[in-house]
């Protein structure tokens, strides 16, 4: 096991397209985990399955959560790009999100 912590954060709009300034806004509601202990060998569902296990209170309010990759860049929200046939596992949204 290959385990690396990072802190996860949620947004808390899917059309977000800017970087929040309001962090403690978000750790206060519950969208912000510290130290999200992930391991580098989960493919891309069990990655989701771990995060979801996290954030039961967020998933069960929102009937259609569904759970994308994003990352800042130059203070945009982006979705990463990859190759067709190229997962977002554990190790790849780890080694972009610096």
């Amino acid at each position: 096991m290959q385990c690396c912590y990072k802190d996860l954060i949620l947004l808390p709009e899917r059309d977000t397209k800017t970087v929040p300034t309001h962090r403690i806004t978000l750790e206060n509601d519950g969208f912000v985990v510290h130290e999200f202990p992930s391991d580098k060998s989960w493919q891309e569902e069990e990655f989701k399955v771990e995060v979801r296990k996290v954030l039961p209170i967020l998933v069960s309010k929102c009937a259609n959560f569904k759970l994308n990759f994003a990352k800042a860049c130059y203070g945009e929200i982006v979705s990463p790009k990859v190759a067709d046939g190229i997962t977002m596992n554990a190790a790849r949204v780890l080694s972009i999100s610096g």
